[in-house]
């Protein structure tokens, strides 16, 4: 069985940005909701899926140039304070940028909103480092060719 290797070459786009050289780490979380689905006489605790949760996590380092980081995710946030709405956007993320879309490297999708942004913080002498985690607006999808 072959294996990915390394994953070093990630490809991240966030509102049609390419943050994919300022990322640091990123972590697409999915899970299923466990609900409850056990009665009296049953000498089992069954579950039952529920909805589908997804999320999008990133640690990136930290630009205030226009058009990188800081300029993308702010604003985002700022259309929030604006708007009283969450702002949707896009998101693309797969393993390999230099691969092609294929079966061995998948590409997942779908809309997202910033639900937290740290956009300053960090420990002296140490890079700016800013985590983000972007929450599902839609479902989530994946793409191997």
């Amino acid at each position: 069985m072959a294996k990915f290797g390394s994953f070093k070459d990630a490809h991240l786009v966030i509102a049609g940005t390419d943050l994919s050289d300022h990322c640091a780490e990123v972590t697409l979380n999915t899970s299923t909701a466990e609900l409850e689905n056990s009665a009296m006489g049953d000498y089992t605790d069954f579950k039952t899926p529920g909805l589908l949760t997804w999320s999008v996590e990133a640690k990136f380092y930290q630009d205030f140039a226009s058009t990188s980081v800081h300029s993308v995710l702010e604003t985002l946030r700022a259309q929030l304070a604006s708007l009283g709405v969450p702002p949707v956007t896009t998101f693309t993320l797969r393993a390999s940028k230099t691969n092609a879309v294929s079966a061995t490297n998948p590409q997942w999708s779908g809309d997202v909103f910033v639900a937290k942004y740290k956009p300053i913080g960090g420990k002296h002498g140490e890079n700016l480092m800013v985590e983000v985690t972007f929450a599902a607006a839609g479902n989530l999808s994946v793409a191997t060719t």
